[in-house]
């Protein structure tokens, strides 16, 4: 059952500047009747201190959607303690303010990292096993919510490879810049990794329906990915004809990674007929 769309709603939003929370935060933009509350460091909000939740402020919230985390996921052992810090101690602070200011739903961004490697379609009890600490901090993220279900209703997205326009230093946005740039490009045994992608307008489109839906569950796990397999070779040829341009390929001996993602929860749940392409979606980044 949907909520009344003339209903007020207040919607708190963490990472609100970062790719994913600028589109959803857009998508309210003529909405009168939510109201975006956005934790930001730009609004004064450091994640990183453990003091922040104080500067939150004291009204009433329907929805929590905690999207921050933190940027330096790469750069382990060094940035160790603010991914920590962020990623696991941050949620725990806004789980415990989300708890005392009678939130109704907290919603949190978890990723397609938290599983274990696998050839096969990851499905939402597909084994668990996160192989690098970002992974790691996901799944304590995970845990963490898990244990607040009784105080509101949690939903774990788990997302898997999105991308659109405006975004940068993840994967696509890499390999067009790489294939621009004549910059060499590594595919693993001539396929390179395996994953899901789903475009950014997709992505928005379906947390809007996380949000306004109930559904009755109250510690709802769905996996948030697009419905095709492609490989990094795969994209490396759709980006040549779109960009016009031959990537310098590089051939390795590594081993070949997947990133595949079941979306077939998601698409029952939510009632989906339908998500952008791939070939759609990349004419729209270029």
């Amino acid at each position: 059952m949907e909520i009344n769309s003339n209903q007020q709603k207040s919607i708190l939003i963490t990472g609100e500047s970062g790719f994913i929370g600028r589109y959803l935060s857009d998508s309210y933009k003529n909405q009168k009747n939510i109201n975006l509350i956005k934790v930001t460091r730009e609004n004064g909000f450091d994640l990183n201190s453990d003091t922040w939740v104080k500067k939150l402020p004291n009204i009433k919230i329907d929805t929590v959607i905690h999207l921050a985390q933190s940027n330096y996921y790469n750069e382990i052992p060094k940035k160790a303690k603010n991914l920590i810090n962020i990623n696991i101690n941050s949620t725990i602070d806004l789980l415990e303010w989300s708890k005392n200011n009678s939130v109704k739903k907290f919603i949190y961004a978890s990723s397609g990292n938290v599983y274990s490697q696998s050839r096969k379609k990851l499905i939402e009890n597909s084994l668990l096993g996160p192989s690098s600490l970002y992974g790691i901090s996901k799944l304590a993220g995970e845990e963490i919510v898990k244990k607040y279900n009784n105080s509101f209703d949690t939903l774990i997205m788990r997302i898997f490879g999105v991308y659109g326009p405006g975004q940068k230093k993840m994967l696509i946005p890499e390999i067009i810049k790489k294939i621009k740039l004549k910059n060499e490009i590594f595919l693993a045994q001539s396929k390179g990794l395996y994953f899901t992608p789903i475009y950014i307008d997709d992505l928005i489109n379906i947390i809007r329906e996380l949000i306004n839906r109930n559904f009755n569950q109250k510690n709802l796990v769905v996996n948030i990915c697009g419905s095709e397999v492609v490989s990094l070779n795969d994209l490396v040829k759709k980006l040549e004809k779109l960009i016009n341009k031959k990537a310098k390929i590089k051939i390795t001996n590594d081993e070949i990674k997947y990133f595949i993602g079941s979306n077939e929860l998601l698409l029952k749940l939510l009632n989906i007929k339908d998500l952008i392409s791939l070939d759609k979606g990349l004419k729209l980044v270029i």
